[in-house]
């Protein structure tokens, strides 16, 4: 069986070559496997966002972190998401968010130094 991680790439892989109604449906049977569902969500926020449905991609990134709080590249794309309408506030919690969980997490620390906000190496 492929794991979460995998089965998305697979997914979004189909969405790359054109099968985006593939993909997606794809990504909605994975919504009903509970250690898949945040991983299934994020490759739809992926989808969506690459579609410019903002909207869309936000609500299921933000399903993605209420089904696994520790989901750190869900908070980086809901921040990247609040940038680009302006939030620089909502943004910068959400990338703390993103480092909360993984603080190797090179995008969101890069993504909060732009910000001006410097996070102590350990």
């Amino acid at each position: 069986m492929k794991t979460g991680r995998k089965r998305v790439i697979d997914a979004l892989d189909l969405a790359r070559k054109g099968d985006v109604s593939r993909a997606k449906m794809d990504l909605h049977e994975m919504r009903s496997a509970p250690n898949l569902e945040a991983d299934a969500y994020y490759g739809l926020g992926l989808i969506e966002l690459c579609q410019n449905n903002t909207k869309n991609a936000h609500g299921y990134f933000c399903k993605a972190t209420q089904s696994d709080a520790a989901h750190a590249d869900a908070y980086y794309q809901l921040a990247k998401i609040a940038d680009s309408q302006g939030d620089a506030v909502t943004a910068v919690l959400y990338l703390k968010s993103a480092i909360a969980q993984d603080s190797g997490h090179i995008m969101a620390t890069e993504a909060l130094e732009e910000h001006g906000v410097f996070i102590a190496s350990s």
